[in-house]
């Protein structure tokens, strides 16, 4: 082989070399988060005509809830995906109510002026939120969040989805129907379906009444994925997905 061909040829190697690392390289948080494992057009979306469910986005306003270490709050993302249920569900041709749509809470401008006592402003917030829930008479409601923990370990992560601890027979089954779809779409190991006694869920009337936690958002894998529009979208295929299942008991 003459010099000019092996420089080409070394030329040629290096290219490859080099795209196939680019193309290959990826960081441990790849499988968070990665894709909807199942098929979202074989569950019959019919079951879910002219159901009346309640999304709750948690926190918002004054309360931003968990931070995120890259300062991305758990009210940003638990809106982010609730709007994309939302959507899913007013397409199914389901009777959907938020409790919020956009940043805010529910205290008068004058509680935040006169520095209300946080634990006392917030039972109000959340009285605001059951009451309205309430007055929509749902078959079905849903509060959604992302978790953190005090000890703010980073390493951290789990699927949970808690259900209205007074009832182990419709909320049960709406948790244990969640933390599957969850479960198998959003590549968590850990998961977790707990009775909770949450103010949201023991004043809740609806039929069946959860509360998920579908990830660790103080986990840096999981804050770099929810940043991400079309990974909030996925999330919120999961709990369709959930849904579906329920009420096609």
């Amino acid at each position: 082989m003459d010099r000019a061909t092996l420089s080409i040829s070394a030329s040629m190697l290096l290219a490859a070399v080099l795209l196939a690392g680019c193309g290959g390289r990826g960081t441990v948080y790849d499988p968070l988060y990665a894709e909807l494992s199942e098929d979202l057009s074989s569950p019959d979306p019919s079951v879910l005509t002219g159901r009346r469910i309640v999304i709750d986005p948690g926190h918002g306003g004054g309360y931003g809830g968990a931070l995120g270490a890259d300062s991305l709050s758990e009210a940003e993302v638990n809106l982010g995906v609730a709007l994309y249920l939302w959507g899913l569900l007013e397409d199914a041709g389901a009777e959907v109510y938020m409790t919020r749509s956009s940043d805010r809470d529910f205290l008068p401008d004058s509680a935040a002026a006169s520095g209300s006592v946080l634990a006392e402003a917030l039972r109000d917030d959340l009285a605001v939120r059951a009451e309205r829930a309430n007055r929509f008479e749902p078959e079905v409601f849903i509060s959604i969040h992302h978790n953190s923990n005090i000890a703010l370990d980073r390493a951290r992560n789990g699927v949970e989805v808690y259900y209205r601890g007074s009832d182990p027979g419709a909320s049960l089954e709406l948790a244990t129907d969640i933390h599957t779809h969850l479960a198998r779409n959003l590549g968590i190991p850990a998961t977790t379906i707990k009775p909770g006694n949450y103010y949201v869920l023991r004043n809740s009337e609806a039929g069946a009444a959860v509360l998920g936690e579908a990830s660790y958002i103080s986990h840096p894998g999981v804050e770099e994925k929810l940043r991400l529009s079309a990974k909030q979208k996925l999330e919120a295929e999961a709990y369709y997905l959930g849904l579906i299942e329920y009420f096609s008991r």
